[in-house]
């Protein structure tokens, strides 16, 4: 484990390749930097305290021009998630992620994640995000998202997130529903289908599916 985790990552990445998103690493896995796709850094540090105990746990930021988030990554037997994730996001982060291509963006989201844990028999979810002046274009739509807050909680062995209007109203726009199994439920409210370009609002829309 030791060796492994000093091992220097240019050694690492001659064994595997790296996801398109990295540009560039360098340290190690215990103490590294990764330069990632829309300009953003990573920077972490792995707790040795925590290694010996069969845990990783890597406090990290992550950082771009207007990103700033710090946490806590964590992998072991007792799942593998974020805790005490907290700052600001920012379409920057789009970038990570090839589906999102073409999608244009602007404002932030406020973080303040307790934990996402995902262990083998549930999934631990604690915390918020809060939307502000949040507007999209893809293609020729585009949509603008009010004040909005996604309220993260447990239900049972699942996880769920809550949208909703972040003004006093606490308006319901919808939610996703994740177990452990690799299933997920999404419900959009009429109000949340009036925000989103063709879609039918006349009542509430349901879609499982595996993932």
């Amino acid at each position: 484990m030791t060796m492994l985790i000093s091992m220097p990552l240019s050694i690492l990445t001659r064994i595997r390749d790296l996801p398109p998103q990295v540009e560039t690493v360098s340290g190690t896995l215990f103490d590294g930097r990764a330069d990632l796709s829309g300009g953003l850094l990573l920077v972490w540090n792995t707790d040795w305290n925590k290694v010996w105990s069969g845990r990783l746990s890597a406090p990290f930021v992550l950082s771009g021009r207007e990103t700033m988030l710090t946490g806590d990554a964590r992998a072991g037997l007792g799942g593998v998630g974020l805790v005490a994730t907290q700052g600001r996001a920012t379409p920057e982060i789009l970038a990570l992620f090839p589906d999102a291509a073409g999608l244009e963006c602007q404002g932030q989201a406020v973080v303040a994640i307790d934990r996402v844990l995902w262990r083998r028999s549930d999934i631990q979810a604690q915390g918020e995000l809060r939307f502000r002046d949040l507007s999209c274009n893809f293609g020729s739509q585009k949509f603008d998202l009010p004040p909005t807050r996604v309220d993260l909680a447990n239900e049972g062995t699942a996880a769920r997130a809550v949208f909703s209007r972040d003004d006093g109203t606490a308006e319901l726009f919808g939610s996703i529903r994740v177990t452990p199994d690799r299933w997920l439920r999404l419900r959009i409210e009429p109000e949340g289908a009036q925000l989103i370009p063709g879609m039918p609002s006349s009542s509430a829309t349901e879609l499982e599916m595996p993932f």
